[in-house]
């Protein structure tokens, strides 16, 4: 239970005259305790109520109901405040301490399922549970995309702090981890295994997300200075339950399998070499010349609002290129002749028969087999292809109310084998 939780059910359900001061859900409450002026210390999970006049100012709980009143000096380094009047403060104190005994006969599951249904937030249950367990969580697909994390608890292991920045992981990355001893031979259910590696310092454990009987995914706990107990663990499976349960209620479409050339596109966008990808990259229908495109909204978009809104447009405009959602952007490999700008494309590809790619693009082409060697090349080409894309971006902008830029990657000439 969270400090929100318990002012909620005081104030709007027993209806006490209870004033909320600062609230940050930073701890989970396990029980209350009444302030006697003997406390030496005070712990972050139970909250405290009393007059703040037994308080001392270089001591102070982090949550607590206090007494208010005009000469009482509050204390200001809680990160859970309120205050009562006096005469209602017993009364308060056992409505909040038989209110938490009835919360702890809910399991985990049901409290965050609870939170999925009241918030249809998968954010909102991440957070829950990281707090619930005391350690930071991170929710993959089973391709390793990052489709959420706490930040209530943030993680703080570099490679995953990295992970979370791209927004997936790299190939070299997977192929660690599905490596590991524990990985392989998990079984397939939601009991968490651990899964840590000697390339960070933090253990972890992860438990599988099913959905319809389906491994869509996995969430990952990662351990702080306290280490992992059992519970902790045998509460990793109520985690992965309530997920599947909100991502199966509101949030299908995290776990919705994109088509074969969307799957080659992210493969090679996460660094997947591109031999292994030989057979998949056999079959792509291409032209003599390609060109690359990252289109990206002006503000953030989840995936699932850029697929409703954006992907169709762009679709309409590069009726046949290859493309995929990468890093809040649409990725496109598009053929000379589908697009809008096929005619300026030409004529620039004609005036400088070379490849062209700048060298600022952190991209994944240089992995792709059958092009020849990207080489990079700026000046008039440059100019004359910007020219292009302002014209379309000003053709298009706005449509569906969405602002985004367009951003030219390059030109990749195709050698005579496909």
């Amino acid at each position: 239970m969270l400090f929100s939780d318990l002012i909620d059910y005081l104030k709007n359900e027993k209806t006490f005259n209870i004033i909320l001061n600062c609230s940050t859900d930073l701890h989970e409450i396990r029980d209350v305790e009444l302030l006697d002026g003997t406390q030496t210390g005070y712990a972050t999970d139970i909250v405290y109520f009393g007059y703040p006049d037994v308080l001392s100012p270089d001591m102070q709980p982090s949550q607590c109901i206090l007494v208010r009143g005009e000469n009482y000096l509050f204390p200001y380094s809680c990160t859970d405040r309120a205050t009562v009047q006096a005469k209602e403060l017993f009364a308060v104190f056992n409505a909040a301490k038989q209110f938490l005994q009835t919360h702890e006969q809910v399991s985990l599951y049901e409290e965050l399922v609870r939170k999925g249904h009241s918030s249809h937030s998968l954010d909102e249950v991440i957070n829950s549970a990281s707090i619930k367990l005391g350690y930071s969580l991170v929710f993959c697909d089973k391709k390793f995309r990052i489709l959420s994390y706490s930040t209530s608890i943030p993680v703080t292991d570099k490679l995953w702090k990295k992970n979370i920045e791209r927004g997936y992981c790299t190939y070299d990355f997977i192929k660690n981890v599905m490596s590991l001893e524990a990985v392989q031979g998990a079984s397939a259910s939601i009991e968490a295994v651990e899964v840590s590696c000697p390339e960070s310092p933090y253990r972890k454990c992860s438990s599988k997300v099913f959905l319809n009987g389906v491994q869509g995914g996995f969430v990952l706990m990662i351990e702080n200075n306290i280490p992992f107990t059992a519970e902790h663990l045998a509460a990793m499976s109520d985690v992965s339950r309530a997920i599947s349960s909100v991502v199966g209620h509101y949030h299908p479409e995290l776990f919705q399998y994109t088509s074969a050339d969307q799957q080659l596109l992210e493969a090679l966008l996460i660094g997947t070499p591109a031999d292994i990808l030989a057979d998949s990259i056999s079959h792509l229908r291409v032209s003599d010349a390609m060109y690359a495109l990252c289109i990206q909204p002006k503000t953030f978009l989840k995936e699932n609002k850029l697929k409703q809104q954006l992907y169709p447009v762009i679709r309409h405009i590069f009726p046949e290129a290859y493309m995929t959602v990468h890093d809040n952007a649409l990725v496109l490999l598009v053929p000379d002749q589908s697009s809008v700008i096929f005619v300026d494309t030409q004529k620039i590809i004609k005036r400088w028969q070379s490849i062209i790619w700048m060298s600022e693009s952190p991209w994944f082409f240089q992995k792709w087999m059958n092009f020849t060697e990207l080489i990079s090349r700026r000046g008039q080409f440059l100019n004359g292809i910007t020219e292009s894309l302002i014209t379309l971006r000003r053709k298009y902008h706005g449509i569906k109310g969405i602002r985004w830029s367009i951003k030219f990657i390059g030109i990749l000439k195709l050698s005579s084998t496909k």
